[in-house]
C-alpha cells in the first residue's frame, strides 16, 4: 500500500520506529526496528522473537507440504528468513558445538536457538541439554537461548502441554537445573536457570512451530501418509538416545 502524499510531510523516524507507518513502509519499519534494536541486549532479543513470530505465521500456514522436512531444512528456511529481514543468523555455526540457529551482533550480542523435532520428550531433552550445557555460556553477550520444538506428529498445544509436564517433573525429581518458571502462553514458556559453567542464570524460551497436518477432508483421508522412509525424509522415528 502506498503512503499517501498528504502524509509524506508527517514522517519522521520516531513514527517510523513506532510501527505508525507499518502498512505504508513494511520494509523500512522493520529495517529500521531492526537497527535500532542493538542499543541493548533485551532489545536484541525482543526484535528476534518478534521477527521469529512472523517467520512461524508463514511456515505454518503449508503444514501439508512439510511432511518431508528434517529439522535442517526447516531451521534453514528460519535462518534465511531472518536474515532476509535484516538479523545476520548463521546456522549450525560452532559454539561448543554446531548449534542450530545463531544471531552473532558484532560479538556484543549472540542469540542461541536449537531445534527438535517432536519424536519424543527425551528427544527434545537432548535438544535443552544441548543448548544450556553445549553452546551456551550465559556470558553478558548470551543470557537467552531458544528451544523450537517442530510439531509434526501432534497439534503444537499437545505438544507444549507435554514437553512443559515432563521438563518440570524431571527437574523436580533430579533438582539438575532447579529451573523457575518466568511466563507462559499457549504457544511458549519461558524458564530461567543457573547455569552450570558460569554460575550465572540463562534464561531459554521453549516454543512450538506447527508443521501438523491436521486435515479432515476427504482428499486428507485418502491421502496415503507419509512413512518417514526414504532417504531424503526426516527419520523414521526417534533418534537413540
Amino acid at each position: 500500500m502506498k503512503l499517501p502524499n498528504e502524509m509524506l510531510a508527517t514522517v519522521t523516524l520516531d513514527k517510523i520506529l513506532s510501527g505508525e507507518y507499518e502498512m505504508f513502509l513494511p520494509n523500512a519499519t522493520a529495517a529500521f526496528q531492526s537497527e535500532m534494536s542493538k542499543g541493548s541486549f533485551t532489545s536484541f532479543i525482543n526484535n528476534i522473537h518478534s521477527l521469529l513470530d512472523k517467520i512461524v505465521q508463514r511456515i505454518e500456514l503449508h503444514p501439508i507440504h512439510r511432511e518431508h522436512d528434517t529439522e535442517d531444512r526447516t531451521t534453514i528456511e528460519i535462518v534465511n528468513a531472518l536474515n532476509f529481514l535484516g538479523e545476520t543468523c548463521e546456522h549450525e555455526a560452532s559454539y561448543g558445538g554446531n548449534c542450530d540457529i545463531t544471531s552473532n551482533y558484532q560479538n556484543r550480542y549472540l542469540w542461541l536457538a536449537e531445534a527438535k523435532i517432536d519424536y519424543s520428550n527425551t528427544h527434545i531433552m537432548e535438544g535443552f541439554r544441548q543448548l544450556v550445557d553445549r553452546y551456551s555460556t550465559a556470558s553478558r553477550i548470551q543470557k537467552q537461548g531458544s528451544l523450537l520444538i517442530y510439531c509434526k506428529d501432534k497439534a503444537p498445544h499437545e505438544v507444549l502441554k507435554a514437553w512443559k509436564k515432563y521438563f518440570f517433573d524431571k527437574d523436580s525429581s533430579s533438582k539438575e537445573y532447579s529451573i523457575n518458571l518466568d511466563s507462559e502462553n499457549d504457544r511458549s514458556f519461558v524458564t530461567s536457570h543457573r547455569h552450570h559453567q558460569s554460575d550465572k542464570v540463562f534464561v531459554v524460551k521453549h516454543e512450538v512451530i506447527s508443521l501438523f497436518d491436521n486435515a479432515t477432508d476427504k482428499s486428507a483421508r485418502k491421502k496415503k501418509k507419509c512413512a518417514h522412509t526414504c532417504l531424503k525424509c526426516c527419520p523414521a522415528s526417534s533418534p537413540s538416545q
